[in-house]
């Protein structure tokens, strides 16, 4: 098909969003669909258990706020990231929260404005065609499934990242980016100063004590791993606009990095090896890609000095928690390993690995 050439649906190949013209003959007014997607916000919220004042609160805000300007709704979502756990309710074995609902009406008034105009555009790019062919291939998994329901669920999570995706595509401008940026540093920084608050008082269940005096940080996700995950998704975001985004004036900048080294810290007192690995890892990257030569030259010098260095770090408690990451586990069998309360966390992990190897192994 030629790169001018009229058709309901056109591809991208040429450098254009995916579009989908819709024939219709009569349809409600743009106002009309999107009042209806705000009075189904409206019902959702009623249903949470929420005092009658609060909900009073909330009730008109979302309705006004989705039907007239449903871009506010995605500034906002991460926001509601922290404390999506506690104003979820259960529905069907999963929780039905702020940020669900959220994305749901924001899939709904995106979709609804498309039918009204009759033109869908659907912008894909590189991370959307990979994570379409990602969502393929898990929604194929579920004809095998011991448990559909439970695939299922899982299989929501990944739809509920694609519908993000689709939406921010078409609704977020240049001019927003600074905006969602901002919204995600103070998501982030917030929880991290109530994680720091958890460490430096030692508020929190016995069992989150480590080395005998640590308290590890856990924000409002009742476990440390995934607060540690919160935060380490939401400091690229601070740090590479911090340090490269344009338009932004000296304040600007320092109060960004400001927000990434309080997650750093946040990150630090979660004690959670893999976020901490995963933290390097990114920021790597994002130095290989923003001064390559700079980041190549500074992991030089890491590998060169390690010998220096490495017998003084090795008696610190960050030192002892990150060199304990083999919990004494001996091999890749690990039916053959005893557990204990020193190699559970290690045992765990590579249990779900050797597991999901065997069933690749079986299905060759």
């Amino acid at each position: 098909m030629a790169c001018g050439s009229p058709s309901s649906i056109s591809a991208d190949g040429c450098g254009r969003p995916l579009v989908i013209e819709v024939a219709a003959a009569r349809l409600p007014s743009l106002r009309g669909w999107r009042l209806g997607v705000a009075l189904a916000l409206g019902l959702a919220i009623s249903l949470l258990p929420l005092s009658p004042a609060v909900m009073a609160a909330l009730v008109p805000v979302a309705l006004l706020t989705t039907a007239t300007r449903p871009i506010w709704v995605l500034l906002v979502l991460p926001l509601a990231v922290p404390v999506a756990g506690r104003l979820g309710v259960p529905l069907g074995g999963a929780r039905l929260g702020p940020v669900e609902m959220g994305v749901a009406a924001l899939a709904a008034i995106w979709l609804a404005d498309g039918v009204v105009r009759r033109r869908i555009e659907i912008h894909l790019g590189g991370t959307g065609r990979a994570l379409l062919i990602w969502v393929w291939a898990l929604g194929l998994s579920l004809l095998g499934a011991m448990s559909l329901r439970a695939g299922a669920l899982e299989w929501a999570k990944w739809l509920e990242i694609l519908a993000i995706y689709l939406v921010a595509q078409s609704l977020l401008e240049p001019r927003h980016h600074r905006w969602l940026v901002w919204a995600i540093a103070a998501a982030g920084m917030g929880s991290a100063l109530l994680g720091l608050f958890q460490f430096a008082t030692a508020s929190g269940p016995p069992g989150f004590i480590l080395l005998g005096r640590f308290m590890r940080a856990y924000g409002t996700f009742q476990q440390p791993n995934p607060f540690a995950g919160h935060l380490g998704m939401s400091l690229p975001f601070a740090l590479g606009f911090g340090l490269v985004g344009r338009g932004l004036g000296r304040v600007e900048r320092a109060l960004l990095l400001g927000a990434a080294g309080v997650m750093l810290l946040g990150i630090l007192a979660s004690w959670s090896r893999g976020a901490w690995l995963a933290v390097a890892a990114s920021v790597a990257v994002m130095g290989m890609m923003m001064r390559p030569r700079v980041a190549v030259a500074l992991a030089v010098l890491a590998l060169i000095s390690a010998p220096l260095w490495f017998d003084r770090v090795e008696s610190s408690s960050l030192a002892q928690r990150l060199l304990g990451m083999s919990g004494d586990v001996q091999g890749l069998n690990v039916a053959r390993v005893d557990p204990t309360d020193d190699n559970w966390a290690v045992v765990e992990r590579l249990a779900h690995w050797q597991a999901a190897w065997y069933m690749f192994e079986a299905h060759l």
